[in-house]
């Protein structure tokens, strides 16, 4: 995993031999040495080794190069998540981020759209990066509100833009065009699909693409009956 893009405020929790070379080196050095030439407080870093504690990540990168990193978590009381995979961090994803998310002002990142399908990909999304907790609010708009530190990585990360992506978080379907920020796309150059339920029919329609119309119809036809079972 590559330190220099998490966040500062994320602590890591090291591989069980990864941990002990980390120690080994810090004693070696002294960690009333290490501490005073770092700005750590000696007794932070006695109270680390003894508790076998999350690490401070400036800690780690100043100890040990490209160690093997078991969880991270957030500062406080913010939940850990094993075998977390940045690689998978799509531009799709950070996209939805973009177009989608908001921080309230306890700076809780929140994911928000209309639309059930869209909020189920998104969901999908944070799967893919390992065990991220999240809460889900099914109200008239679909909530999915996940920990400050992701949020604080994927706003560290740089990426392209992606026009589809646009279109089924906040754009358009209509006149045989795909839409989004003023940007335009007909409808017989794109041969994705989309995760939005409202978009897909209008796109099946767009296209005159009846199995795919007969098949979103049944879809909610069937979530209809479930929900009033």
């Amino acid at each position: 995993m590559d330190l220099e893009r998490l966040p500062d405020s994320i602590r890591l929790k090291l591989e069980a031999e990864d941990e002990r070379q980390l120690w080994e080196r810090a004693e070696k050095k002294g960690l009333k040495t290490l501490a005073e030439e770092n700005s750590f407080k000696p007794h932070n870093l006695y109270s680390w080794r003894a508790e076998k504690t999350f690490l401070p990540k400036k800690f780690v990168e100043i100890v040990l190069k490209d160690p093997e990193i078991a969880e991270i978590k957030g500062e406080g009381r913010s939940r850990p998540i094993k075998d977390f995979q940045p690689e998978k961090i799509t531009d799709e994803l950070l996209t939805r981020v973009s177009e989608s998310v908001s921080v309230n002002k306890e700076g809780v990142p929140i994911y928000q759209n209309t639309d059930r399908g869209c909020a189920k990909r998104f969901i999908q999304l944070l799967d893919e990066l390992g065990e991220v907790p999240y809460s889900v609010y099914d109200r008239e708009v679909y909530e999915v509100r996940y920990p400050k530190y992701i949020h604080e990585i994927f706003e560290k990360k740089v990426f392209e833009p992606v026009f589809w992506v646009k279109v089924d978080e906040s754009g358009s379907v209509q006149n045989g065009r795909l839409e989004a920020e003023g940007k335009t796309m007909d409808v017989s150059e794109f041969d994705g699909g989309l995760y939005s339920r409202e978009k897909r029919l209008q796109l099946a329609i767009e296209r005159k693409d009846s199995k795919e119309i007969e098949k979103l119809m049944a879809a909610e036809a069937a979530r209809i009956r479930e929900a009033f079972e």
